[in-house]
């Protein structure tokens, strides 16, 4: 995973060499609670505090945990009755 992140920096990198800021999207297989993306955390603030105005990763999730799927489903249950 570290791998790809980086290659994928490395070449927005390069070709921004004097271009505007690039943003990136990363997104997780894992639910956002897991230690998987737990991990990724430091990595992620590390490279937009180090790429300020060169390089941004942005977040944006995973998929929901089964607890959160079934607390979502039982207050739309209870909204639409």
């Amino acid at each position: 995973m570290k791998r790809v992140l980086l290659a994928a920096t490395c070449a927005a990198l390069a070709g921004a060499a004097g271009a505007q800021e690039v943003s990136l999207r990363l997104v997780s297989a894992f639910a956002e609670n897991t230690t998987y993306v737990k991990n990724l955390e430091p990595m992620m603030k590390k490279l937009n505090a180090e790429g300020k105005g060169v390089l941004q990763i942005n977040f944006i999730g995973g998929p929901i945990s089964r607890r959160r799927r079934s607390m979502r489903k039982a207050t739309t249950a209870s909204a639409t009755r």
